[in-house]
């Protein structure tokens, strides 16, 4: 009986060292064979080390996988402010960090680095990390963890001094931008005709907008853009744009013929409104496409159209678009229709003038603003911010709304504003 049990001992003793050597042989092993890739700029990048935690005959254990991989860091080459990198699509965390002769540039998640853009010239270093969640309870284990990537980028940039469109006509506006500036040195630009442009930080770029008025001569122009001492030299061609004429009677039937035209009322409004054609925001307020002021109702006096007194040689031109409202509804709770916003800003004029009645007038950034004249109401005040589309004032049965566009004190075609082609949104 004794050797029967002790025989019985020494077989319970192999079968385990068996099972104990089967387990550490797979325990010993186990380590993740192929670690997840993630793309920087379309290029593959190997992982540089991870730390996971593999999963042993079926999950029953799991085992740290932690190790440092030796690879000489790929070098990627761009002439971009900006690479993008797409990671695993397994991975349920990603952050990005960026360094520059030691010194940190970036440390973020992968959403916040999609704003980061190279500050200068040169080479970085960057290390990603993504992030694995473990397998949930009804589903196969597996491994979980992270893997980090180390790779190298080398960043030349050349400055872009660009305009659009290069032939512009009366009533349009052309965009100046200077893109890849990366010290971020404030750049000035003139018009051959002497008209400075004005600069403000549109998605990262410095952008300038002229304006082309109807009164704005034909023929070829330079617009000289300097930085850091240096120059630059963008061609411009204005052409001449065909507008309508109409016969008027007497001054009586002009357009705005209705405010006070008295030398007191020119000089208050010259008071009041002149010094905003020199003022600026420096940050983009608008918000997409331009809107009509009067919603659903088409203009009735265009912009650069022309009347002609009789005897006259040449018209008086009309520098905005005029809306009429329409006639009161009858049974309507109100007859004044709603004059809107076309476009988000900041209220810098609100209030009654002799020539042009109550006055509303809305910065939009850049020195791009709107006029509005001879409204019945207004509904905001001086300093306040507007949305595209929030009313602003309203207009009385069959009464004359006059809305010009201005960027400094040269007006642009509103109603161009609002096909959405217009280089505003280029």
């Amino acid at each position: 009986m004794k050797k029967f049990l002790l025989w019985l001992l020494m077989v319970l003793l192999g079968i385990a060292a068996l099972l104990g050597g089967t387990v550490w042989y797979f325990y010993s092993g186990a380590q993740i064979e192929v670690l997840p890739q993630i793309t920087a700029n379309g290029q593959a990048i190997e992982a540089s080390g991870c730390d996971y935690q593999v999963p042993v005959l079926g999950g029953v254990l799991f085992k740290q996988d932690a190790r440092v991989i030796d690879r000489q860091p790929v070098l990627i080459e761009t002439e971009e402010r900006h690479i993008p990198i797409t990671p695993d699509a397994a991975a349920i965390e990603i952050t990005v960090a960026i360094t520059k002769e030691n010194q940190t540039v970036f440390e973020g998640s992968l959403g916040e680095y999609e704003a980061f853009r190279f500050p200068a010239n040169g080479t970085y270093d960057y290390k990603v990390v993504q992030k694995f969640a473990p397998a949930a309870e009804n589903e196969r284990p597996r491994a979980y963890g992270s893997a980090s990537y180390e790779f190298q980028v080398r960043v030349s940039v050349e400055l872009s001094v660009t305009s659009t469109p290069s032939t512009a006509k009366q009533g349009d506006i052309v965009m100046v931008r200077v893109a890849n500036n990366l010290d971020n040195t404030q750049p000035s630009a003139v018009l051959s005709d002497g008209t400075r442009l004005n600069f403000i930080q549109v998605n990262g770029d410095y952008t300038a907008y002229l304006p082309i008025s109807y009164i704005q001569e034909t023929g070829k122009y330079t617009i000289t853009v300097t930085l850091n001492g240096q120059t630059y030299e963008l061609p411009l061609t204005v052409e001449y744009l065909t507008y309508s004429k109409i016969n008027v009677a007497d001054a009586s039937q002009l357009p705005d013929a209705a405010g006070d035209s008295s030398p007191a009322s020119t000089e208050q409004f010259r008071s009041a409104i002149w010094p905003l054609y020199q003022q600026m925001s420096a940050e983009k307020l608008w918000d997409g496409v331009f809107i009509a002021p009067l919603p659903g109702v088409n203009v009735s006096f265009g912009y650069g159209t022309g009347s002609m007194l009789p005897g006259a040689s040449t018209s008086v031109r009309h520098g905005g678009a005029d809306y009429t409202a329409p006639d009161a509804t009858e049974g309507s709770a109100t007859n004044a229709a709603a004059v809107v916003a076309p476009n988000a800003g900041k209220v810098v004029f609100a209030g009654e003038l002799g020539l042009t009645g109550k006055t509303i007038v809305l910065e939009h950034g850049g020195g791009l603003k709107s006029f509005l004249f001879h409204l019945s109401s207004v509904d905001v005040s001086t300093g306040s911010a507007v949305t595209k589309g929030q009313q602003i004032g309203t207009l009385a049965p069959k009464a004359t709304l006059h809305y010009e566009v201005r960027i400094g004190n040269k007006t642009v075609d509103p109603v161009r504003l609002m096909k959405g082609d217009s280089a505003l949104y280029r």
